[in-house]
């Protein structure tokens, strides 16, 4: 895919008049009050190289998924006193192997991204966000973000990056309040000739309390537009939305967890006939597991009615899935970070001697990621008299700005 700069640069234009009305006030009431300014700019670097091998059993008309692929985030940023961070740049995946456009860099997207800190533990990004939001995989399938977007796959087109606006709060265990990962996304434009725009909002919250743990996340997919022709005027909705409420408890070195899925899909086309349909589902995911450093090992079990989301792992399609996950993340000097996993995924079917336990998918991911920031020129102001009062930030670092990842990764991908 060649490097659209055009067309992307339309779609963030129209997002940013969309959003003006709330970055000017955020940067205007939120300006922190000092004498004296500090001003960087540099370069800075974010890579992930995945190898991922899905094998899938069972399941009609869908196909393993194997391949190797190299995500690549070059960009330059200005930082302003810890307040304020802008990077420009690309972002680009090269997939190996014919199947994946022959090697090529496939595809390559402009990388914009503004992030404001109006107070310590909170972060505004406007433009491109900080992913993956460590959502469960019934409800996001961490895989939509890694494989490319013209990748020839049975669910469909991945999603290189997203862009929209974003509010993470976290204060790394320092008050009561729970972490909080809240973006609104609009993906595709309405336009006349394809008039069906797309518009995610998401919410991820974790609760840690001593060995208590809750968790709430919803995920809402919206698809909508309209048409006139001399007959009628046409409508077409289509609503996706999932929500997640469960917890647990977390023990020295092992835990459980139980939580509870509850989705709803609703398709609305109106003309001059109209037509409605609605269908509601539920689920509950259950796991015991145990950690051991960098070394988890979990058992679960899935129950479900009816349940389906766009967005997740094809194989909690199913009604009932036994599974076990073993996960090795490490973190090595200098923000280098490794992740190995292998989860397999049995159902109670029925095989040639009656009811048996048959397996419905093997997957193993191999994940290196790392992030460097390099300085080009530092240097300091004398400021005038605010406009605004804020507070200090100077104890923040200036790197955590631009995090690529929103929270430590807690969940296992399954």
């Amino acid at each position: 895919m060649p490097f659209s700069v055009r067309r992307d640069w339309v779609r963030y234009k129209l997002f940013l008049r969309r959003i003006g009305v709330i970055v000017l006030p955020v940067l205007f009431f939120t300006f922190p009050a000092r004498a004296e300014r500090s001003h960087r700019l540099g370069f800075g670097v974010r890579n992930s190289t995945i190898i991922n091998n899905d094998e899938y059993f069972h399941i009609p008309n869908t196909t393993g998924i194997t391949f190797l692929a190299d995500v690549l985030n070059p960009f330059v940023e200005y930082d302003y006193d810890h307040y304020a961070n802008i990077e420009l740049g690309a972002i680009m995946q090269r997939t190996y192997g014919s199947n994946f456009s022959d090697n090529e860099l496939d595809p390559v997207k402009p990388w914009m991204r503004l992030t404001v800190r109006p107070w310590k533990p909170i972060r505004v990004i406007f433009g491109d966000l900080a992913y993956p939001h460590d959502f469960y995989a019934p409800i996001v399938w961490e895989l939509h973000q890694i494989v490319s977007e013209t990748g020839p796959t049975s669910f469909g087109a991945g999603q290189l990056k997203e862009t929209g606006v974003q509010v993470i709060y976290d204060d790394h265990g320092e008050t009561w309040l729970p972490r909080n990962d809240f973006a609104y996304r609009y993906d595709k434009s309405d336009t006349p000739t394809m008039p069906l725009e797309k518009m995610v909002l998401e919410d991820v919250m974790q609760y840690r309390r001593g060995i208590f743990h809750g968790d709430y996340q919803t995920h809402w997919i919206h698809r909508g537009g309209e048409q006139s022709n001399p007959a009628s005027r046409i409508i077409s909705n289509t609503n996706d939305l999932v929500q997640m409420l469960g917890g647990g408890l977390d023990f020295t070195h092992f835990g459980f967890d139980a939580n509870y899925f509850m989705n709803h899909h609703s398709f609305q086309y109106r003309d001059t006939q109209g037509t409605y349909t609605q269908s509601d589902g539920n689920g509950s995911l259950s796991e015991i597991y145990t950690i051991w450093g960098p070394l988890r090992v979990g058992f679960f079990y899935w129950l479900s009615t009816a349940y389906y989301h766009e967005d997740m792992n094809p194989v909690y399609a199913r009604p009932n899935l036994f599974g076990h996950s073993v996960r090795w993340v490490s973190m090595w000097r200098d923000g280098i970070r490794t992740m190995i996993e292998y989860a397999g995924y049995t159902f109670q079917g029925a095989g040639s001697g009656g009811s048996t336990f048959l397996p419905i998918e093997s997957s193993l991911t191999m994940k290196v990621s790392w992030e460097f920031h390099f300085p080009i020129l530092e240097w300091k102001t004398q400021d005038a008299p605010p406009i605004a009062v804020g507070p200090d930030f100077r104890t923040t670092p200036a790197k955590e700005s631009g995090d690529s990842r929103v929270f430590d990764d807690y969940y296992p991908k399954r």
